[in-house]
């Protein structure tokens, strides 16, 4: 009997100008409705609150290349890996106590990727 031409309230179904699925219907739209009294961003904490903080690790990512490469293409070309190793920490990448670096070794052998991890 689940059809789109009934209201469901609770276990029952009812026809929707049935006077308690008018009622159940005028309750979900009354605009005279109590609102939450505080917004819902006053018991978050600040984005930036002001005060430095302390960096525990860093985490340096060498790139092992053939060729150079210029800073802007290294940083987005190792954010999978660096997405994997914050992943891996259980932590967030973007953690202010974690400074990434990242670096370039030009070499005519074998290309790759070092992940450095260090605390301060």
């Amino acid at each position: 009997m689940a059809s789109a031409n009934y209201v469901k309230i609770g276990e029952n179904y009812y026809a929707p100008n049935h006077p308690i699925a008018l009622k159940h219907l005028a309750g979900l739209a009354d605009p005279q409705r109590e609102q939450n009294p505080l917004p819902p961003l006053v018991n978050r904490k600040k984005a930036h609150s002001g005060r430095k903080v302390r960096v525990d690790l860093c985490i340096k990512i060498i790139s092992i290349r053939k060729r150079e490469a210029d800073l802007d293409n290294i940083i987005s070309g190792a954010k999978p890996l660096r997405d994997s190793v914050a992943r891996s920490l259980a932590i967030d990448d973007g953690d202010p106590r974690i400074r990434w670096e990242y670096d370039t070794i030009i070499t005519s052998g074998a290309i790759g990727t070092q992940v450095l991890i260090s605390r301060v």
